[in-house]
């Protein structure tokens, strides 16, 4: 928790789960969408380029039933620790295996891209592995212990060169810059807070690295009324069909 990521090495998510997702990921991305709601919006998705699918929950059964499954929820609510956690917005992300560096995440804080959301306690990603992230593979990094850091605004999930990026980060004096690499399996899960910085690399492997980011939030965080939001998901948390509550703790 003091690193602002936790990266877990194992099977979280059940494989039956996994492998239908992952079945459903593909299929997403070539425009099917079996619940007739299309995702949100996509970017990127050519040759060579990471391919970003908002939302993308709501356009299949099979990726709407891992996002809210209790395994997930339970992680979380222990890890955070937290009373609830709900689904408030999901990210499918697919890498592909590249020479160049097109297809990076560059160096960013989520909240540089959350500022409909009152403060950043209690505002987390999830990312499930729906096939093996290996080293090679260009898996997402974290910076341990940034969060600490503060609110710095600074950094570009659009970024392609992290090196310039991070030469651009002002850490505080007497900082470190420690990286924590989210090597998993499939249905492993890594779990970082939103003022944690973060990217990756060149994806170096023979095979696309698929996963789903899914943004969570705890009992702590609270939307700011009528602000606009590009997830069209903020204007639906009462709705469990869109933003389902994954975690309770029923005896609070």
């Amino acid at each position: 928790r003091q690193a602002g990521a936790i990266v877990v090495p194992r099977q979280v998510i059940p494989a039956a789960l996994v492998d239908a997702a992952l079945r459903a990921a593909i299929s997403v991305r070539k425009g099917t969408y079996r619940t007739g709601v299309p995702p949100s919006d996509r970017v990127g998705c050519g040759a060579g380029d990471l391919c970003k699918i908002n939302n993308a929950h709501l356009a299949d059964p099979d990726l709407y039933a891992l996002t809210s499954c209790p395994e997930l929820g339970e992680l979380a609510a222990s890890v955070l620790p937290a009373k609830m956690v709900q689904v408030w917005a999901t990210q499918l992300l697919i890498k592909p295996p590249t020479p160049g560096n097109a297809a990076n995440v560059g160096w960013h804080q989520d909240r540089q891209y959350w500022p409909y959301w009152d403060e950043p306690a209690g505002l987390f990603t999830a990312s499930v592995a729906l096939a093996p992230v290996a080293a090679e593979s260009g898996p997402v990094r974290f910076v341990a212990g940034s969060p600490r850091w503060g609110f710095l605004n600074v950094g570009d999930f659009f970024g392609s060169d992290n090196d310039a990026i991070r030469a651009g980060i002002p850490m505080p004096a007497g900082a470190s810059w420690k990286e924590l690499e989210a090597v998993l399996p499939t249905g492993g899960v890594s779990l970082h807070h939103c003022l944690t910085y973060h990217g990756s690399g060149v994806n170096r492997s023979t095979a696309d690295r698929v996963s789903i980011e899914i943004h969570l939030r705890t009992e702590q965080a609270r939307p700011i009324a009528d602000y606009p939001s590009p997830y069209v998901t903020m204007q639906h948390l009462d709705e469990p069909d869109v933003c389902p509550v994954i975690y309770t703790n029923r005896r609070t």
